[in-house]
């Protein structure tokens, strides 16, 4: 057990790529029942699973709110945390870590088996292993591996930050792996950022991509600079009523300049909007010259009746339809 901690922790000093690619992490937290192999995956308190041996070595047998050691292990494997060669040590090291966990969440306030440091926040003890943190972080691996006074420190104080934060952080990067939700992803965010834990930045904004659009959301995407959740989170503050963004705290929050580009786009597109209705407006009204604004707006049986100077009365559905096709061009 000792040697393959070592082996992991040397495996896990190379390099890390930058940006998020957020692209979903696929998290299994159920088996299939087989009556001929008797695998089964049984819902409890613990982490403990009967599951038959071939679900086992895969990592697959997963409690709900947890995410695979096979998950994890793929998604450090795609940010270079750990090489193509070393995947199979590394997963059955992460494996056995998390099935020596008897509980849910691990009680990392309390040493135990695999913990070889233990981290001082507000003057409270975290006890971690540190393979497991230099495998997602270059900053631990810096930290460990460099000469800092952490490197043979049994003991690291870390001020400025917050215990339940920093807690809630090696509880998602330690096995068993706790799911990192939308709400703690906002918490750990400035964690993740200063850490460099790029694996995990794109389980954060992927979580955050899934939530219901929000005034909040693009605050936080403008502040950690996520690209993806900035771009959907514009869209909405395009298309949502005033209204509705001035109803929500974080409206305040805006940049005055950022506002102002808002703003202005959407009283281009209003006024845009608003020269279609009025063509569509002399339509309706039937204008009694052959030619006039929102000429090319009629249907046919219009343009045959304008030219005939006649009223038409049996197209006026045709015509609506337009009507309606600018309203929703507003509301887009």
């Amino acid at each position: 057990m000792g040697d393959e901690l070592r082996a992991l922790q040397e495996l896990s000093s190379s390099p890390s790529t930058q940006g998020s690619a957020c692209q979903g992490l696929s998290t299994q937290d159920s088996c299939q029942e087989s009556s001929t192999q008797g695998s089964a995956c049984q819902e409890s308190s613990t982490l403990e699973v009967a599951c038959q041996e071939s679900a086992t070595q895969k990592g697959t047998c997963q409690a709900s709110g947890y995410t695979s050691v096979e998950d994890i292990v793929q998604l450090l494997k795609k940010h270079r945390r750990i090489t193509t060669d070393s995947t199979e040590s590394v997963h059955k090291q992460l494996l056995e870590m998390s099935n020596e966990c008897k509980v849910k969440v691990r009680d990392f306030t309390h040493p135990w088996s695999q913990a070889d440091i233990t981290l001082l926040v507000e003057d409270k003890p975290i006890h971690v292993n540190k393979a497991v943190l230099q495998m997602w972080s270059p900053v631990f691996v810096a930290m460990f591996e460099n000469d800092f006074k952490e490197k043979n420190a049994k003991e690291i104080s870390l001020p400025g930050k917050k215990y339940v934060d920093m807690l809630e952080l090696v509880t998602v990067l330690h096995p068993p792996f706790k799911e990192l939700t939308a709400d703690t992803a906002v918490q750990l965010l400035s964690l993740i950022q200063e850490y460099q834990i790029e694996a995990l930045l794109e389980r954060a904004e992927e979580a955050l991509c899934n939530q219901s659009s929000s005034v909040k959301l693009f605050v936080v995407a403008q502040k950690y600079n996520l690209s993806r959740l900035r771009e959907a989170m514009f869209a909405y503050l395009k298309r949502a009523p005033i209204a509705r963004l001035k109803a929500q705290p974080e409206f305040e929050q805006l940049d005055q300049s950022f506002l102002v580009e808002l703003l202005t786009e959407k009283l281009e597109k209003f006024e845009t909007s608003i020269d279609s209705l009025r063509e569509v407006r002399m339509v309706l009204e039937r204008k009694k010259p052959t030619t006039f604004p929102g000429m090319h707006l009629l249907c046919e049986a219009c343009t045959s009746a304008r030219e005939q100077q006649v009223d038409c009365s049996g197209c006026m559905k045709s015509c609506c339809q337009k009507l309606t096709i600018i309203l929703r061009n507003m509301e887009a």
